[in-house]
């Protein structure tokens, strides 16, 4: 008597969201100690635009949540034609000041002819009260001044965390 084996493949079981199929597991499903990453890569348009327009790039976390910056990376991809005008760019939570970092980008990185990379700390220049931020998304901005007639793209990478304030 011959014994016959079957091989039957193990699946890795998947993250079942709402039940109504098979989906990615989203920032929203992970534990809140788990850092997460956003990134987003802006046009000439949205540059010139966000003094009067902010760009948000990491949505509102949700009723009594707030989101914790570790760290931001803008990298700037020069067009050929560089920007004028402009202000220093920085991240704040949605309709405030506040930002949750050190620094800001200068205006110089999309005014001169080269490509350049910026990295913003977490804020340890002052405390944050962030029983105002919650529920805030975050969004980049430059408040000084537009930048215009230019071209290029620009790539921000945050790393950052929710919690949850109780």
């Amino acid at each position: 008597m011959a014994i016959e084996i079957h091989k039957t493949p193990i699946n890795a079981p998947a993250f079942q969201g709402d039940g109504s199929g098979l989906k990615n597991v989203g920032s929203a499903a992970l534990n809140p100690l788990v850092q997460q990453v956003a990134q987003m890569t802006l046009t000439a348009a949205q540059l010139i635009a966000m003094k009067n327009t902010s760009q948000n790039i990491i949505p509102a976390p949700g009723a009594g949540k707030v989101i914790i910056v570790d760290a931001i990376l803008f990298q700037f991809k020069n067009g050929g034609n560089v920007f004028t005008g402009g202000g220093a760019i920085s991240f704040v939570y949605h309709g405030t000041a506040v930002t949750p970092h050190t620094g800001t980008v200068a205006a110089t990185v999309l005014t001169t002819n080269a490509p350049d990379v910026q990295y913003l700390g977490p804020n340890v220049t002052g405390a944050i009260d962030l029983q105002s931020e919650i529920n805030l998304g975050l969004d980049i901005t430059n408040a000084t001044a537009s930048f215009a007639a230019g071209n290029g793209s620009a790539i921000v990478t945050i790393w950052y965390s929710v919690v949850t304030l109780g």
